[in-house]
């Protein structure tokens, strides 16, 4: 006779009873009652001579329902491993379940009814040649090739000092007093600000761009360079106040002379330019370089893309198949798996956490459609390409081997690799199903549709 009978109730939950009988665990019980009486240290006894009737009345009852709730979950355990795939969520006793009296005296057959939800049955559609999607392409255009091109050659210029007019892209030393009224405030504040000069607020832009080292200059701390609203910074970078001194008073009227001006002279295009900023060897003219950039930008932005892609297909296949959960059930078991969730809390988060399960349903039958299987070789090698990139594509395999054989001993750490391995192999596979329309499109247009789109979501 079977351990545990199903029964369904409707489409989507069914009961579980599980059943022990007293020839499973009366036998044990009485060679554990024994084996406890000839350890037990009882007070008023010598060690092992209490008697049995004491050790049953005292130890009988908590040893008792030990050994019948081994039993139940160990049959429960069996079934639901032999069939994982019929059921959603974990059991929880059912409100059928009568009292269980455990009777150390009385041997009996004992029975537990569990409630649990059914996986819903669906065919799989929406996978096929009569399915489109579109594959963004980015267009990475000359200007934003230039403007790469231009930030790498400032990276890696030289500055110089001047005594030219202040530019936009110099790098301005201020060295200020506090103001009170039109003069210097006796004893006040005096700092040193180093700032360069596109990050001058338009105010302060007209005081000082255009002079030259000696000058005298007026600005409001407040107001001197964009984006810094928070007084914080203001006093920690610009008024150069130690931590202890943060809440100081001065003025925000300053007045300062210039001492120090420095220009960038952005690299040239050379070898030497060409070898620091891609890498010895790799580029030898400019064309290669704007090549280079451009080949760079697009190979970021593909996984952004193919990302996008995923998603699309992902929406499109969930919404194909769409079918019901046992809401109520699952609910119910949230509330009983974790003390935090209250129904409340359920209630709320649960629309989200329903999608979750669906796809996870749904992506279940894809990988069997499509034999998607991970092997380990390909978990180690995908570990050992993070590392790679972490390293910046630095080479020790001696490292990455004792760094990839110690992540394989966590089992957080694999299944999260194969998981990632595994969606792009579904993916893949996916995509080669249904059919693809590339579309260039620009890297301001991608952005502005990611955001459209996260917009939406949310």
């Amino acid at each position: 006779m079977s351990k545990v009978v199903r029964e369904n109730v409707d489409d989507l939950t069914a009961t579980l009873t599980v059943q022990v009988a007293k020839e499973e665990y009366k036998e044990t019980f009485q060679t554990e009652l024994k084996k406890y009486q000839s350890q037990a240290q009882i007070k008023g006894f010598r060690k092992g001579k209490a008697p049995m009737g004491y050790i049953k009345k005292n130890f009988g009852q908590a040893l008792l329902v030990d050994l019948v709730n081994k039993k139940m979950q160990d049959h429960l355990v069996a079934y639901l491993t032999e069939h994982q795939k019929d059921f959603v969520g974990q059991p929880i006793p059912s409100d059928s379940q009568g009292e269980v009296v455990f009777d150390t005296n009385n041997m009996n057959d004992f029975t537990f009814i569990f409630d649990i939800g059914l996986v819903p049955q669906f065919e799989l559609k929406g996978i096929d040649g009569r399915s489109k999607f579109t594959k963004y392409v980015i267009d990475v255009d000359d200007n934003t090739v230039n403007i790469e091109l231009d930030t790498a050659t400032k990276r890696h210029g030289d500055r110089n000092i001047t005594e030219e007019a202040i530019e936009e892209n110099d790098m301005i030393k201020i060295e200020a007093v506090e103001l009170e009224g039109d003069a210097a405030k006796e004893n006040g504040h005096t700092t040193t600000i180093s700032l360069l000069g596109d990050r001058l607020t338009d105010d302060a832009k007209k005081a000082i761009l255009g002079q030259k080292v000696g000058a005298v200059v007026k600005f409001n701390v407040n107001n001197l360079e964009q984006g810094t609203p928070d007084d914080k910074y203001i006093r920690k970078y610009l008024l150069n106040l130690e931590d202890d001194n943060m809440d100081k008073e001065v003025n925000p009227e300053f007045e300062g002379k210039i001492t120090e001006v420095t220009r960038l002279t952005p690299a040239e295009y050379n070898q030497e330019f060409f070898d620091k900023n891609f890498g010895e060897g790799k580029v030898s003219t400019l064309d290669e370089a704007k090549d280079f950039i451009r080949t760079e930008i697009g190979g970021f932005y593909v996984e952004q893309t193919t990302n996008m892609l995923h998603r699309d297909i992902q929406d499109s296949i969930m919404e194909k198949n769409a079918f019901d959960l046992p809401d109520a059930f699952l609910k119910k078991w949230l509330t009983f798996a974790d003390e935090k969730n209250t129904p409340e809390k359920v209630e709320e988060e649960y629309p989200q956490y329903s999608i979750g399960v669906k796809w996870s349903l749904i992506r279940e039958k894809l990988e069997e459609k499509f034999e998607v299987k991970i092997e380990e070789s390909e978990v180690r090698e995908g570990m050992a390409k993070q590392i790679r990139a972490y390293m910046q594509g630095m080479d020790n395999p001696e490292f990455i081997n004792s760094t990839v054989d110690r992540l394989m001993a966590d089992e957080k750490q694999v299944s999260n690799m194969a998981n990632e391995i595994g969606t792009k192999k579904l993916f893949d596979q996916i995509a080669e199903s249904v059919k693809l329309a590339e579309e260039k499109i620009s890297i301001e247009d991608f952005r502005k549709l990611v955001q459209d789109r996260n917009d939406k979501n949310q």
